[in-house]
């Protein structure tokens, strides 16, 4: 029994991640990030984060449905179908990811990638400044559907 299960689950582990595609996204369901996608981001210019660092963006990283925006003071809030909203602090934001930001419409299946609040290298930092540590937005992209 072992040995015909073993199989399956290898097949499962190699292909599995790459069966996922947007429009999973668009049918609800959720995608969660696998070690390949890390990979994929460093290669897209994401490189040169820290051990630490490529953990919380595997934990960060979302693709899905964009549903709506909200914009206040301090933060902007993206929200995507069936995920749970991710909040970057604005005055961590560049120009260009601001403007990703606010063009990003209704519908669209997007791939945020970000590094998870405990595992950004400068918590300590940040923490000081803020007293409080949000996660670190570092780009936006659009899926093709």
């Amino acid at each position: 029994m072992k040995k015909k299960i073993l199989p399956i689950l290898l097949m499962f582990v190699l292909w599995g991640p790459r069966m996922i595609c947007a429009e999973d996204a668009m049918r609800g369901v959720v995608i969660l990030p696998t070690a390949s996608d890390v990979v994929s981001q460093e290669s897209s210019g994401l490189s040169g984060l820290s051990d630490g660092e490529k953990k919380g963006l595997y934990y960060c990283r979302r693709e899905g449905v964009f549903l709506d925006l909200t914009n206040d003071k301090e933060y902007v809030t993206i929200i995507f179908r069936n995920q749970a909203p991710v909040y970057f602090r604005k005055t961590e934001l560049t120009q260009d990811l601001v403007r990703k930001i606010f063009e990003m419409r209704e519908d669209g299946v997007y791939e945020i990638s970000c590094i998870a609040a405990f595992s950004r290298d400068d918590w300590q930092k940040v923490y000081d400044q803020y007293n409080h540590v949000t996660d670190k937005l570092l780009e936006i992209k659009k899926c093709q559907p």
